[in-house]
């Protein structure tokens, strides 16, 4: 039997940055974890995703270059074809490869901090067993950082050949042949099905979105979602919403068909491809990790936790996906384990960190950004707000970059004039954001915000032009002038 201070399940960016910072501290630590260092988020998720939709963007910057002679029908062509060939996996792959060695080298290098590449299942308060060694490891506390997996709907045909998640696509362990297609149906239009679709599109595939709800990524406020859309729909990837999909069929002629049913109009059709991607959300990876004997309550695979990330049974904890209520964001994981590694440190077991806001991002082109509060969430809440809104029209870099119309939102405090909440459509949006959730989290009030200096030409002076039009439209609610 192995003692430790902390046991943790999972090594993605919930456990890897709780060990490390435990660790360091001088507790010792067990790090358990059945796949590869990084979770999902390094290795099938985040990091390969935006691998290739750097490559997608490099390929937009080329068509936009072509709209004004500056470049070639053969150099575009040329380039979408290295595109979807072996070249953009083999960088997709170096990417993901220099991450994850860095991080298992620093894993290594940790004092008091043990990796065991295992599986591990929770039998006791205090006891994991390593299920392929039998090994025990016990801990003063365990912790759940286990992530997530896709979450496969009950569709009647979607275990036919041909359906796939999108681990075939950013797994580099996945067989390659998966590629091989011309036309894709996409079920899902959260931000992995939008992300997927945006780079298949720039490779030059045929690309269908049914989406169930009423606009693309259903998550975040409805204006970016239709902004989305008619981005979308400008470039040629097909968009369906509100549409249910009812049955995956295998063709007699090859390839796949989709039944699917509007809910507004019941009006029943039929998508044909190749392939289908099955980008329905995810799940907690929790299924093999608990003995029922232990006593942790679960809704629906997630851990039930109180706001200091303890289960039903006080000596176990989860954290990132694992727990309900997350995300499933890796920047709110890592945000988790921050806050957990304070709350173990600390003597006082009732000290909690405060929680900052958490910004959503979905890196198509144009990026989503959003933080904090929307405007529904305020009527819903009955709190007092006011938006203003500037777009990226006129910015002289999105001039430079080719002029596609952004737009920046801001929910506002009336009373306090301080931001409640923004959102974002356009470029570097997912970079601009991180001045809105410091706003945000401090209480910055707008004239604060607007003695800003924004750098010339940069995407950031649009945010002073939404801090702007804030002051100025309470400006004349106030005063009428």
């Amino acid at each position: 039997m192995d003692l430790f201070d902390v046991v943790i399940i999972g090594a993605g960016p919930a456990g890897s940055d709780l060990g490390l910072g435990l660790a360091q501290a001088g507790q010792r630590v067990a790090l358990v974890e059945k796949d590869l260092p990084g979770g999902t988020c390094l290795n099938r998720g985040c990091i390969p995703t935006k691998a290739l939709l750097h490559l997608a963007e490099v390929q937009e910057n080329l068509e936009s270059l072509l709209k004004e002679d500056l470049s070639q029908d053969s150099t575009v062509l040329e380039q979408r074809s290295l595109m979807a060939g072996e070249k953009a996996l083999s960088f997709r792959d170096k990417v993901v490869g220099t991450q994850r060695q860095g991080l298992e080298a620093q894993l290594k290098r940790t004092k008091n901090l043990s990796l065991f590449r295992n599986q591990g299942r929770i039998i006791g308060s205090h006891e994991v067993r390593l299920e392929e060694s039998g090994q025990l490891l016990t801990g003063d506390a365990i912790v759940i950082a286990a992530g997530s997996v896709p979450s496969w709907p009950p569709i009647p045909g979607a275990d036919e050949d041909g359906v796939y998640t999108s681990d075939a696509f950013l797994d580099e362990r996945a067989d390659c042949k998966v590629w091989d297609f011309s036309k894709i149906t996409i079920i899902g239009g959260g931000v992995i099905g939008a992300e997927m679709a945006d780079y298949f599109h720039s490779i030059g595939k045929d690309v269908l979105i049914l989406e169930a709800l009423d606009s693309l990524v259903p998550n975040l406020d409805k204006a970016l979602g239709q902004g989305l859309s008619r981005a979308f729909k400008k470039k040629g990837i097909k968009v369906e919403a509100g549409a249910r999909v009812e049955e995956i069929l295998k063709r007699s002629t090859g390839g796949l068909g989709v039944a699917y049913r509007f809910s507004k109009s019941d009006e029943a059709f039929l998508a044909e491809s190749d392939i289908v991607l099955m980008a329905t959300g995810r799940r907690a990876n929790t299924a093999e990790l608990l003995d029922e004997t232990v006593g942790v309550e679960t809704d629906r695979g997630k851990i039930v936790t109180d706001c200091f990330f303890r289960s039903t049974v006080p000596s176990i904890y989860a954290i990132g996906d694992s727990r309900l209520g997350s995300m499933l964001l890796a920047h709110e994981a890592s945000l988790d384990a921050k806050r957990l590694t304070k709350i173990l440190l600390s003597e006082d077991d009732t000290a909690l960190p405060k929680a900052p806001v958490v910004p959503s991002c979905v890196y198509t082109t144009p990026e989503l950004a959003q933080v904090g509060l929307t405007e529904e969430m305020c009527k819903t809440a009955k709190i007092a707000y006011y938006t203003a809104k500037a777009t990226t029209t006129a910015n002289a870099r999105n001039l430079i970059l080719g002029g596609e119309r952004g737009f920046i939102n801001l929910v506002c405090d009336p009373e306090r004039q301080v931001l409640l909440g923004a959102q974002l459509m356009g470029p570097r949006a997912t970079d601009m954001v991180d001045t809105l959730a410091l706003a945000i989290n401090e209480e910055i009030r707008l004239d604060r915000l607007d003695a800003q200096c924004h750098a010339h030409p940069s995407f950031s002076e649009s945010l002073g032009m939404a801090v702007r039009a804030a002051i100025e439209k309470i400006k004349v609610q106030t005063t009428g002038v």
